[in-house]
């Protein structure tokens, strides 16, 4: 995603990278289940949606920003 610039809405708030591995899936489940309940059962959450960088747009362009975008199967 690049450098994330702080402002007063998100102060505390950490940001995610996600990718379609295993690891970057099994980490996030762990984050997640610290504060909610997380169902890991069968092996179909591996692999469900894929996580690919999403169009910028123009403006954000300029600064290569790049956000993420969540696609289900």
């Amino acid at each position: 995603m690049g450098k994330v610039k702080d402002f007063s809405d998100i102060g505390g708030r950490h940001m995610v990278h996600l990718n379609d591995s295993t690891q970057s899936r099994n980490s996030f489940a762990s984050r997640l289940a610290k504060k909610c309940q997380v169902n890991r059962i069968g092996n179909d959450w591996m692999t469900a949606g894929v996580f690919v960088p999403a169009e910028p747009k123009a403006k954000l362009a300029k600064k290569k920003r790049v956000s993420w975008k969540v696609t289900l199967r």
